[in-house]
């Protein structure tokens, strides 16, 4: 559902929230969401577009992220999550906040991430494989550290920022919660989709 400002002051008001309206509402913040479609064929995706799992398009000048050797991660090497071409995203960019181009590579462990911006696109990309100490799924697990390909597409909608309202009763703490929860909802398609959405909303 596209929300725009008409409609996160149904949801304010529908929450219970209409003596917060006009406080809430000056929270509101531009937001891009990440909606994901799932690909059989990697190569079906060309490299250097967005995309969330799958094998990254590195140049040969960027090694593959590791954790620091003082983390508790299970090996060196972090995951790959997603790579999002900016000139993808800037169309969307409301507050002038992303480069006007450049990819922006996510990899996430246990304990760490990292979050690498390439600026320079005319170097020719390269679809890396997966290190040797990044494993293949486990049957006996129900997730993976190497993540299935997805394409993605990137839709502009307005959210409230995470705000504290000092309030002492519980039931009016359950409230923000539930508006909270309505304004952000935790299923949209997948967990990976989830994560790279939290990472880009303000």
């Amino acid at each position: 559902m596209k929300r725009d400002r008409p409609a996160l002051r149904r949801m304010i008001r529908k929450s219970g929230l209409g003596q917060y309206e006009e406080q809430l509402m000056q929270t509101v913040r531009p937001s891009i969401r990440v909606v994901t479609k799932h690909v059989e064929n990697e190569n079906d995706i060309p490299i250097g577009q967005s995309k969330i799992g799958g094998r990254p398009d590195l140049s040969q000048h960027i090694e593959w992220p590791t954790a620091s050797p003082s983390s508790y991660e299970p090996h060196p090497s972090l995951s790959f999550l997603a790579q999002f071409n900016l000139k993808d995203i800037k169309p969307f960019d409301e507050e002038n906040l992303l480069p006007q181009q450049g990819m922006l590579y996510f990899f996430v462990g246990i304990t760490e991430h990292k979050v690498i911006f390439l600026d320079d696109l005319s170097s020719s990309l390269e679809r890396r494989n997966f290190p040797d100490d990044i494993p293949l799924k486990n049957p006996h697990d129900d997730w993976s550290e190497r993540y299935e390909p997805c394409r993605v597409k990137f839709v502009p909608e307005l959210n409230l920022e995470r705000i504290k309202i000092d309030e002492k009763t519980s039931t009016k703490r359950k409230i923000l919660r539930d508006l909270f929860r309505s304004i952000f909802p935790s299923n949209y398609n997948d967990p990976q989709t989830e994560l790279v959405y939290w990472l880009l909303v303000r």
